[in-house]
């Protein structure tokens, strides 16, 4: 794509390289314009900017919008960390307060009208369920920058994944009508916030690798979502990141092993679980991005995990999320599962760290 480019219309058999290293330098340009007095720069960047991506209602103007909003992000992000390194505290997004108690390495906030002790594992893994935190002045400058990334990593995700969403569905189809079907129902669950049962699972198994990730460093554990072209085209709904000496399987000569899990709440005797099997075994030849690609059945009833839900809901949302109403067993017996092909799952100090840690 080209800056002389006019406006585009979209043919749905022509493939369109939507240009998003230009979408970053015009969105960057715009932002600096906004605080500037200079009319005629604006109108021409306006202009360019519509020449290029269109009217706001077509799709490919919806992602440029949705660059503009990341490198607003990217900015505040930089301001704040530098803030922070000055020992400046900059109130930047609206939170709940969470105190930081240096005697426990814990945060105290105000829930339902109670105190509630936290990880620093719970403030991270409750960005899931869109809940934010202020930590205090008290708290150490690497919490607040960690936290701060983490939590502005996660809404730059969202929106790529908004965006990736409109290209693969609006802009680029496959010409197949099943990765198309796939393409627009995973855009319809980011664009609905669906509750299923299995994706509110995913959510709280994710939110449990989350918290044990950043409360039990000693095991190098990373957890991250994956994006929609890994969902549809790959089959992979997150990936786990482990240092090769836990994996039990040298799969290549490298010091981590990426994993890709594709979750399933199916029994392994069904039929859709051997469906499964042929996906991510078809997937696992094509794939090059991952040193594997694991399929793990956790077959909990969709009606247990419901319940579970709507009890967090009608407590209030209490911090830690929903996955924090399952019992000490089994939330142990879940990331076991999710491990199982790793030596993790085998390791007894990790099982009993993990139960003492759910314990608390």
């Amino acid at each position: 794509m080209n800056n002389n480019l006019e406006q585009l219309s979209i043919n749905k058999n022509e493939i369109i390289n939507f240009d998003y290293e230009l979408a970053e330098e015009l969105a960057q340009k715009k932002l600096s314009l906004e605080l500037s007095n200079d009319k005629l720069a604006k109108a021409e960047l306006k202009n360019q900017i519509k020449s290029i991506f269109g009217k706001d209602n077509e799709p490919i103007r919806r992602i440029f919008d949705l660059e503009v909003e990341r490198q607003k992000l990217i900015i505040g992000e930089n301001k704040v960390m530098k803030a922070l390194e000055n020992n400046q505290d900059i109130e930047w997004f609206n939170g709940q307060s969470a105190n930081y108690e240096k005697s426990s390495n814990k945060f105290i906030v105000q829930d339902n009208g109670q105190e509630i002790s936290l990880n620093f594992g719970d403030l991270i893994s409750d960005i899931n369920w869109h809940k934010a935190y202020k930590l205090d002045k008290n708290c150490p400058i690497e919490f607040k920058k960690q936290y701060l990334q983490i939590l502005v990593d996660n809404k730059l995700f969202d929106l790529s994944n908004q965006q990736l969403a409109i290209e693969k569905t609006e802009i680029n189809q496959s010409n197949n009508s099943a990765i198309d079907q796939a393409y627009q129902a995973a855009k319809e669950n980011l664009e609905n916030q669906i509750e299923s049962a299995g994706l509110l699972f995913e959510k709280m198994i994710q939110g449990l690798l989350l918290k044990i990730s950043n409360d039990l460093p000693q095991y190098q554990l990373k957890i991250d979502r994956a994006n929609i072209e890994e969902d549809v085209e790959q089959k992979i709904d997150f990936i786990i990141d482990l240092p090769k000496k836990y994996r039990g399987v040298n799969l290549e000569e490298t010091e981590e092993e990426k994993i890709g899990i594709q979750f399933t709440l199916k029994d392994k005797a069904s039929v859709d679980y051997i469906n499964k099997q042929r996906q991510v075994a078809s997937s696992k030849k094509r794939n090059k991005d991952f040193n594997d690609l694991i399929l793990v059945s956790v077959p909990v009833g969709n009606e247990l995990i419901l319940t579970k839900y709507k009890e967090w809901q009608k407590q209030g949302k209490p911090a830690g999320g929903p996955e924090k109403l399952f019992s000490t067993a089994d939330k142990t017996s879940f990331i076991l599962e999710i491990l199982k092909q790793t030596d993790l799952a085998e390791n007894q100090e990790f099982k009993k760290d993990l139960e003492r840690y759910f314990r608390e």
